[in-house]
């Protein structure tokens, strides 16, 4: 397990896993891809975040590195 952060933020909009996480409002895992940070083979995971009210107030997501398994 690792860490990478970046000198940069990123906008993940536009990336599947969290456009379908907002969209499907649960769990959602993407198929493969190209990272867009480390530029690696990849697979997005990602689960909305809700507040009290249960309404989606932001995504949880992690990729994990095809290439270390």
């Amino acid at each position: 397990c690792a860490t990478y952060m970046p000198e940069q933020s990123f906008d993940f909009r536009g990336q599947r896993w969290f456009d379908e996480t907002l969209a499907q409002g649960q769990f959602f895992v993407g198929q493969p891809h190209m990272g867009p940070i480390l530029g690696r083979p990849v697979i997005g995971a990602a689960v909305p975040v809700r507040d009290a009210a249960g309404e989606i107030v932001g995504v949880v997501g992690a990729s994990i590195d095809l290439l270390q398994w």
